[in-house]
């Protein structure tokens, strides 16, 4: 099994991006589903039970795990990451995924949180 955190360094931090307003095209939602194949797939992460999580490397394996539902309806659209399970970021616990997004420059975006409303943004 792979761990994320030495992968993930890949990956950049970013700042809060201005995100994409407009509902996604199909290649868009291809994109995004993409690069959660690539960022979780085959990847042990740790759930808010401290239980060991296997994402498997497709989107079906993957959206059992985290739901995926896309939300159009709020600020910008997203694909909601914590409607199953909150997963934690490898790197620092107290956060965990939230949602992706895509910014104004097309590029994927993960959200992650912690408890105290503290906002990480990565970069695929």
């Amino acid at each position: 099994m792979k761990s994320p955190a030495k992968q993930l360094e890949d990956f950049v931090k970013s700042k809060e991006p201005e995100f994409n307003l407009n509902n996604w095209t199909q290649e868009e939602r291809k994109k995004v589903n993409s690069a959660l194949c690539l960022y979780f797939g085959g990847k042990v992460f740790i759930n808010h039970r401290n239980e060991n999580v296997l994402f498997g490397y497709d989107l079906e394996r993957i959206e059992s795990i985290l739901g995926l539902p896309y939300v159009s309806s709020s600020s910008f659209p997203m694909l909601v990451m914590d409607c199953n399970v909150n997963i934690k970021y490898p790197k620092n616990i107290d956060f965990y995924y939230q949602y992706a997004a895509i910014d104004k420059r097309g590029n994927v975006v993960l959200a992650l949180c912690d408890n105290e409303n503290g906002e990480i943004f990565i970069t695929l």
